[in-house]
């Protein structure tokens, strides 16, 4: 059943649900013990306990399994407050065993040496047991020495962390319970311990962190399908709930979990939860087991604790007995606990202390679930603390603004929601009740929240995916552009922002304290043509070569140094926005040679290029290029190339290097001077480490494509604000031009009309800081229009008239 509680006005900070009964102030998480009740208690003087198992004989007399230091104890706990030993089988002396049974028998592990497989026959209790020890057949005949534990399934013994190869899996046959015989064996890598339902294993890889899906239909050439890691990546104990759609896993770790996976798509399998029964605490959590989508576990210092696994995305305690002596961390306590005696009564090892029969009160929980928005755009809200007040239970939303939690316990409680910058709203008197969901729906406001609505455009004309950063001291977020180049964040938090807009092909605008309030009108930004990029985004250039190491990377650097010399630069040129360049290697805190370009070419290709629109195009860039150490002259290379769309690569420049050029340096190239008539190039540098070795570092920054005129004021050109707009354009007869200039800017301003040539075709001065004006009379061609005050070039603009 399900009970769902919708909230959805914007303006209420505190609703009240419907009146239900009186509270009742209990914090199940806060009790040692709950729901599990401890019977009998009986100590094994000299002897440690291992891992446990139950049987049942043909009078109805439940018996527990209890491996021991010194072998295997068959309990009576018929009379659950009055265990008895009624045999003890000796078996060599080791701290490991684990026991399961199958058609009346017992089969013993250990991990003592010669230890081998222990059979006991319980057909005859409580009169008579008989015993022996299996070594092997086939393959292992004689082999079989230390095991450390086993799962029985349809008939098959498949045994973990054997001596036998490197510890996999040997698999028997148990058609003769008494006469084992080897069927198969899976040795790719040790398996600790494991789970058998058909002809399929999931097995734990403790060592590699993940549990295995292996297919064992042929036992005698078993096939892993998949592997998933678990959450602490120690993967220890696998058990299936009992529709077979979930696993379970633990990891014997400090701090670990029980985890719940999905597993009905086997190339899609889906952690849904996880689970820690006192966090923070560093207890570790040992062997799970599930009857009735109630998982039973062994937690070492904290005792055993009943999981209710029916909601496997919503993990919640239900019952707990912490009988051991121990807290914390630590290899301590509770080894293991049996769940399936017909009496319903669990029987649990204690490694120090003993035997402890328990009885359970399982009881489903009691589901609390739901999502949280944001008021104002409705997005889904991250980052919400959801509180159940009298149990001190917290839950936070994920990135899609769901919660789950729950408790035992049922009653009427008081649930607060609550996230910094946010309205937090309390629910009183919310009904929680054993086996049902209870859902709240929220809508959180926030007084300091805004909407922020932009437009990227170029003289009128959307820009569609252009990208955008939004930043503050705590915040970024990166957005892209439609295709009528708009986008909207709805939900930043007043104040001022950085706001930086590119895109390929355009000019990256970046513009400091961006003041979002309340009401503001559709934020604006106007990029220029252009090709320009100083890294602040990822554009798509292609990082490739032979280099062990060193390859590019786009990175704020870390710089290093070589005797006193910078060999890697620590910083970008500046000028720019977010101090971003793509350089050869780039790790903090490294030492010079740690990560620069090593045995091979390191190569940096832009993305296509159509300069074919350029009246006199000149590529200018700044690089960095390192080449000391060795015990030979440096002869190491950096090439700056252009290539060609249909045609072969050309060297603009070859560098060679030395420590003495340790800097970022300006480089300007007339394209012309290479390739004649350019169309689509990609700009190319290759830094290369030659035998013998010395060290390469490299580094690009600043890159862009400029015609003639614009040279030696780039910073004017990249930076600059848009003071007018150019329309139409391309343009067959006049050329208009609307211009708003800052009413504080002072000065004399002019406008000017030049060839690629740089010969001035026409200007005009402008005294009025707004207006229109148009310019005419000039031939088919590309013209460049500038605005200037006094020698400082304010913007820059590409004109083209056409017939």
């Amino acid at each position: 059943m399900l009970t769902c509680i919708k909230i959805h006005n914007h303006h209420m900070l505190k609703i009240l649900l419907s009146a239900f009964a009186g509270l009742i102030l209990f914090n199940a998480s806060a009790q040692e013990n709950y729901n599990l009740t401890v019977r009998s208690h009986m100590t094994f003087p000299g002897k440690s306990l291992a891992n446990i198992g139950g049987y049942v004989d043909s009078l109805g007399n439940e018996y527990a399994l209890v491996g021991t230091s010194a072998g295997l104890s068959i309990v009576n706990v018929a009379n659950p407050d009055v265990p008895f030993i009624r045999f003890d089988v000796v078996g060599v002396d080791n701290f490991w065993r684990e026991v399961k049974t199958w058609e009346g028998f017992a089969y013993v592990t250990t991990e003592g040496s010669n230890g081998g497989l222990t059979i006991i026959d319980m057909r005859q209790l409580p009169d008579t047991i008989l015993t022996r020890v299996y070594r092997g057949n086939g393959a292992i005949n004689n082999q079989l020495s230390t095991i450390h534990a086993l799962h029985i399934d349809a008939g098959y013994c498949y045994l973990y962390g054997s001596n036998i190869g490197q510890g996999g899996v040997i698999i028997l046959n148990l058609l003769d319970p008494w006469n084992p015989v080897y069927a198969g064996i899976y040795d790719d890598k040790y398996v600790h311990d494991g789970y058998v339902y058909g002809d399929t294993l999931w097995a734990g890889h403790i060592l590699d962190g993940y549990f295995g899906v292996i297919d064992v239909s042929d036992k005698a050439n078993p096939v892993t399908i998949v592997e998933q890691e678990t959450p602490n990546t120690f993967t220890h104990n696998t058990w299936l709930t009992d529709d077979r759609k979930t696993l379970l896993t633990t990891d014997e770790v400090s701090n670990s979990y029980l985890a719940a996976y999905d597993i009905q798509d086997l190339s899609n399998i889906t952690e849904l939860d996880r689970f820690q029964t006192v966090p923070g605490s560093g207890a570790i959590v040992h062997n799970t087991h599930v009857l009735n989508d109630f998982a039973i576990t062994s937690w070492y210092t904290e005792g055993v604790n009943i999981v209710d696994v029916s909601h496997p995305n919503n993990l919640i305690e239900v019952g707990k007995n912490d009988f051991t002596t121990f807290e914390g961390t630590g290899f301590n306590g509770c080894w293991g606990v049996y769940p399936f005696l017909p009496s319903g009564n669990l029987v649990a090892s204690d490694i120090e202390n003993g035997l402890y029969v328990l009885t359970p009160t399982y009881v489903r929980a009691c589901y609390l679930e739901g999502f949280v928005n944001d008021a104002i755009c409705g997005l889904q809200l991250d980052g919400v603390t959801v509180t159940i007040e009298e149990l001190s239970i917290s839950e936070t939303t994920g990135l899609d603004g769901i919660y789950r939690t729950g408790t035992a316990i049922s009653g009427s409680y008081t649930v607060t929601f609550s996230k910094t910058g946010y309205i937090s709203q309390t629910f009183n008197n919310v009904q929680l009740t054993n086996g049902e969901v209870t859902e709240i729906q929220v809508d959180l406001l926030s007084p300091n929240i805004v909407s922020l609505n932009g437009l990227v455009d170029q003289n009128t004309l959307p820009i569609s995916n252009a990208i955008i950063s939004i930043s503050d001291a705590t915040s970024s977020y990166q957005l892209i552009s439609d295709a009528n180049g708009e986008y909207s964040k709805c939900d930043l938090l007043t104040g001022n922002y950085q706001v930086v807009t590119g895109k390929w092909g355009f000019v990256t605008k970046c513009e400091a304290n961006v003041n979002v309030s309340a009401g503001m009108d559709v934020y604006e930004t106007n990029l220029l043509k252009g090709y320009y990029d100083d890294f602040q985004f990822n554009f798509g250039w292609i990082s490739s070569g032979t280099a062990n190491s060193g390859l590019w990377t786009r990175a704020i650097p870390a710089g290093t140094s070589l005797n006193g010399t910078p060999s890697n630069p620590g910083t970008d040129v500046g000028g720019d926005c977010n101090g971003t360049a793509y350089v050869t290697g780039n790790t903090i805190g490294a030492a010079p040679g740690d990560n620069d370009v090593d045995g091979g070419s390191s190569i940096l290709r832009s993305p296509m290029m159509d300069l074919s629109t350029y009246g006199e195009p000149y590529i200018n860039l700044y690089r960095w290029f390192f080449n000391a150490g060795g015990n030979s002259t440096p002869n190491d290379t950096l090439y700056l190339r252009l290539v060609p769309q249909n045609g072969n690569a050309v060297v603009l420049k070859k560098i060679v290097s030395s420590a003495s050029n340790s800097a970022w340096v300006n480089e300007v190239i007339r394209v012309r001077d290479f390739i004649p008539n350019p169309g689509m190039v990609q700009f190319e540098m290759e830094a290369n480490d030659f035998e013998p070795g010395h060290l390469v570092e490299a580094g690009l920054d600043r890159f862009q494509v400029v015609d003639s005129l614009m040279l030696g004021m780039q910073d004017n050109l990249f930076n600059a604000q848009s003071f007018f707009k150019v329309y139409p354009n391309p343009s067959s007869k006049s050329t208009t031009i609307r211009y708003d200039l800052d009413a504080k800017m002072q000065g004399e301003f002019e406008f000017r009309m030049c060839d690629v040539s740089g010969r001035i075709m026409q200007t005009q001065t402008i005294q009025a800081t707004n207006g229109v004006i148009e310019f005419s009379n000039a031939s088919p061609g590309i013209y460049l229009l500038q605005l200037s005050e006094g020698n400082r070039i304010l913007q820059t603009q590409r004109i083209i008239r056409t017939n």
